[in-house]
């Protein structure tokens, strides 16, 4: 911004503009990986273990990828890979009749 007066100096002012941008791309795989498609992953035996990926493509600054039940952080161990895509593997042991549609 540049303010100039009839008498006095002119005065300058200077920002950094930050912008983001988001992921270009978002991606749920399963134990398989086979992309998960509408959402809705198995069926699944009870007392039996998976594991649930999810890659996120572009955005800046880079994702943060987490795992979330309700308002409960359940993973937050993301990888950020040579290329930029960032990686969270969740794995869920002994799945219970609680986790039917969590």
């Amino acid at each position: 911004c540049r303010v100039d007066f009839h008498k006095s100096p002119t005065k300058n002012c200077r920002i950094d503009l930050d912008v983001l941008v988001p992921p270009t791309k978002i991606t749920i795989l399963d134990e398989l990986g086979a992309a998960v498609l509408n959402n809705v992953v198995g069926p699944y035996r009870e007392n039996a273990d998976i594991n649930l990926t999810c890659i996120s493509t572009g955005g800046q600054p880079t994702p943060k990828v987490t795992w979330w039940r309700e308002h409960a952080l359940l993973d937050d161990s993301n990888v950020i890979l040579p290329d930029g895509t960032v990686k969270n593997v969740l794995y869920l042991e002994k799945l219970s009749r609680n986790d039917l549609h969590s």
